[in-house]
């Protein structure tokens, strides 16, 4: 029988057992493979710990069900798994975007597993909030155009999408890896995780967050706004925001050094 870390490709990267684990949680339309960009800078400090969501790869799509993962909690709840079937507790977690949301919830549900939340480009909330003063970034009209674009021809929504979110005009490669990891995705699956991801509202769960927490933004980014992770900063108690001199969503691509370094710096 196939276990979890098999079907989510589990891996544990670094060989010193004396250097702590950073846990590393990939956000929508990448898979593990992501963290290669920061691996070089990180594995002098720690060992890195990294998995991919269900439905992420063609392996993890054997543990993909819609019912499942009608929430972001189905995604918690494997993050809680695969830290108990590897006895990974009391460390810090990486997560970017639904993967730093997924984290979130883990922490809340199960307090022992990690010390900090280093949380890259999150949000808590995409849809716009006017009565509340929350910019999410979305109107209830803009995500209902997402979803029919998607549906209707999912690699054409990819080819506009990705090079807008990863920002960085002048590094149109950029653009492109993220349109082929994009790609990946099985477009019935990605369509189903983006109408969870685009339709959560955990504002009052950030609330309840305990740990020391790194929130890491850039000033532009077409999913994120700034406002958001304002917002997070001024809600979560023991939190710190960095701004990352970058724009776009994938700020650990586009400017992994300094990613790199706010997370060294705050785990000091």
């Amino acid at each position: 029988m196939q276990t979890k870390s098999f079907q989510h490709n589990f891996t544990i990267h670094g060989t010193d057992e004396s250097k702590p684990i950073l846990l590393m949680v990939h956000g929508f339309g990448t898979s593990q493979n992501v963290w290669h960009f920061l691996r070089e800078d990180l594995l002098t400090n720690f060992r890195l710990a990294m998995y991919a969501h269900a439905g992420a790869t063609e392996q993890s799509n054997l543990a993909y069900t819609p019912d499942r993962y009608k929430t972001l909690y189905g995604f918690a709840e494997d993050l809680v798994a695969l830290c108990d079937e590897n006895n990974l507790h009391n460390i810090p977690v990486l997560g970017h975007s639904m993967g730093g949301m997924s984290a979130v919830l883990a922490s809340l549900m199960r307090p022992d597993l990690f010390t900090h939340l280093l949380l890259l480009a999150p949000s808590p909330c995409f849809q716009n909030d006017h009565e509340h003063n929350y910019l999410g970034g979305f109107s209830e009209n803009d995500l209902k155009s997402l979803f029919a674009t998607i549906e209707q021809d999912y690699y054409a929504w990819v080819a506009g999408f990705a090079p807008i979110a990863m920002g960085n005009t002048n590094r149109p490669e950029l653009g492109t890896y993220f349109a082929n990891t994009l790609k990946s995705v099985r477009p019935d699956i990605a369509l189903q995780v983006a109408r969870v991801i685009f339709s959560i509202d955990y504002r009052k769960e950030i609330e309840r967050i305990t740990i020391p927490t790194l929130i890491m933004q850039t000033q532009s980014d077409i999913a994120v706004p700034l406002h958001v992770a304002e917002y997070m900063q001024s809600h979560i108690p023991r939190s710190v925001l960095k701004i990352v001199e970058t724009d776009g969503h994938l700020p650990h691509v586009s400017a992994p050094r300094q990613v790199a370094q706010y997370i060294r710096e705050f785990l000091q």
